[in-house]
């Protein structure tokens, strides 16, 4: 019996070939299975690779719409800014008009100072002619600018600083042409008195009576007296003494 195993080993090509076998059929099914996950990941990459570039040219297609609606807005915009420097440039330029002719109708209202107050009031009737003329046109170009300036307010933006005193000069020069040169205090001390206004005095400084006959009593009104008889015994007993009449009354 040990002999026929022997003999079966010898055969067999004994057990260090029986374990090379299996290491060989090990290492042949390993090799399997990693060409097995070299393929796997080979078919993922490529997927992954796919979805990439999908996505790729998805994110084109929204930059290019991006880019395209961007550009639509800036357009927009510059035209509406384009469109406000339009009008700005327009104002201006009907400002200095203005600012031009308010400074013409000043300098001739100073040298009708030099004529007589005939020939100067001629002048300047035919001046204020001229200035209902352009009264319309200065009360426009003053009001375009507290819309502006309102404007201006809403978006947080100052309104330059020479647009301001261009303003202000044209506002200085527009009252005085419109008052035909006159000061402010000229006019205020020649306004005529209010019809209500009433000057009237204390009654302890009025006018004496007329003298009576020697017999007759002066005959004094004392209905005032009565509503004021607190004040009047308040006073220094050195006026009583000029009126004794009525003190005495009174008493």
């Amino acid at each position: 019996m040990l002999s026929n195993w022997r003999r079966t080993l010898t055969e067999n090509g004994g057990p260090r070939s029986i374990l090379k076998d299996n290491l060989k059929a090990r290492e042949e099914e390993l090799a399997g299975k990693k060409r097995d996950l070299e393929a796997m990941s080979k078919s993922k990459q490529l997927v992954i690779t796919e979805k990439t570039r999908r996505l790729a040219i998805e994110m084109d297609k929204v930059g290019l719409r991006g880019c395209r609606n961007a550009a639509v807005g800036l357009s927009s915009h510059r035209g509406y800014v384009e469109g406000k420097l339009t009008s700005l440039n327009k104002y201006i330029n009907n400002l200095d008009t203005v600012i031009a002719w308010t400074m013409e109708t000043k300098t001739r209202i100073n040298i009708s100072r030099e004529l007589s107050d005939k020939d100067r009031s001629r002048v300047i009737d035919n001046i204020m002619v001229s200035v209902l003329d352009h009264e319309t046109e200065v009360k426009e170009v003053l009001e375009n600018f507290t819309n502006l300036e309102k404007e201006c307010e809403s978006t947080r933006q100052p309104v330059s600083v020479e647009l301001q005193e261009k303003i202000k000069k044209l506002r200085e020069d527009w009252h005085y042409v419109k008052n035909r040169g006159e000061p402010i205090s000229q006019q205020v001390s020649s306004l005529p008195a209010n019809k209500g206004t009433v000057v009237t005095t204390s009654p302890l400084v009025q006018k004496a009576p007329s003298r009576s006959p020697a017999n007759a009593k002066p005959r004094v009104s004392t209905g005032w007296l009565r509503s004021e008889q607190g004040a009047f015994d308040s006073l220094p007993s050195r006026l009583v003494r000029f009126q004794p009449d009525l003190y005495h009354h009174l008493v």
